[in-house]
């Protein structure tokens, strides 16, 4: 199965292309750094839609976290798509 990779993919533009690819038959894995029940509630919606998703945490600043993410969880898989969504904000904003 073809897998895509949606980092910040709990909440907003990430949640909605997870949903997206695995609608187009995509195995899909979504990290987030907080807020584990959104990303769950993500996988939930797929899996409950006929899709195939998992969530993993993983803060992408962080390279040794990359390199053991990638070994662990995609050791074996054919990665076919990388939507590197994720990202801070400095503003002060309080959101989501």
């Amino acid at each position: 199965m073809r897998t895509a990779l949606v980092t910040g993919g709990s909440r907003g533009i990430g949640a909605a292309t997870a949903t997206r690819l695995a609608r187009d038959g995509f195995d899909v894995i979504i990290t987030y750094v907080s807020k584990p029940e959104a990303a769950a509630a993500v996988v939930d919606a797929i899996v409950a839609a006929g899709g195939s998703a998992r969530a993993v945490a993983l803060d992408s600043g962080d390279p040794l976290a990359v390199t053991a993410f990638f070994a662990e969880h995609l050791k074996g898989s054919d990665l076919h798509v990388l939507v590197n969504n994720a990202g801070i904000t400095r503003d002060g904003c309080s959101c989501g």
